[in-house]
């Protein structure tokens, strides 16, 4: 298993994995163009010359970074593959001040060196990205999105288990 940098190639076979996990809105849809513009912000997981995970950081502003689109293929899951991807973003992040991420799963989050925050202390420019994001969603998926309880957590250099 390899963790590599995603290059224009890769766009495609991302949006696939992404867009097979909307159903249960652990992950929303992203445009191909926003795929396109920011594909140097995202890693990717090969095996056997398949693309089996991903994840992507996303700057808000200066020194605010959220990373998301974790994606594992499930017959890989519990291999650490996601705990290696979250690693080479933080570590490319290392002068950062806010790292975040907004899981359904905090407990994973948690094993990985994020600590939970109360939604006050996300910055709002944050927020305005999520509203247009929720707007590039199809109107089936809202539901599915809006019912969800989100957990919002920050990153703990102190606590770091990378």
């Amino acid at each position: 298993m390899q963790i590599r940098n995603a290059t224009i190639y890769d766009v495609s076979i991302i949006q696939a994995l992404i867009d097979g996990s909307i159903g249960d809105g652990t992950l929303m849809h992203v445009p191909i163009w926003k795929l396109i513009k920011n594909i140097g912000n995202f890693v990717v997981a090969e095996a056997d010359g398949h693309m089996i995970g991903c994840l992507s950081k996303y700057k808000h502003a200066d020194g605010v970074y959220e990373l998301c689109s974790l994606l594992v293929k499930e017959k890989y899951r519990g291999r650490n593959i996601g705990e290696q991807l979250n690693k080479r973003l933080i570590e490319s992040l290392n002068n950062t001040d806010f790292i975040f991420v907004i899981t359904k799963i905090p407990a994973y989050a948690k094993q990985i060196g994020f600590i939970e925050v109360k939604k006050r202390e996300i910055p709002g420019i944050v927020w305005i990205h999520k509203i247009r994001t929720l707007f590039e969603q199809k109107l089936t998926n809202w539901s599915v999105i809006l019912r969800s309880r989100w957990t919002f957590m920050k990153y703990n250099r102190e606590t770091d288990t990378t």
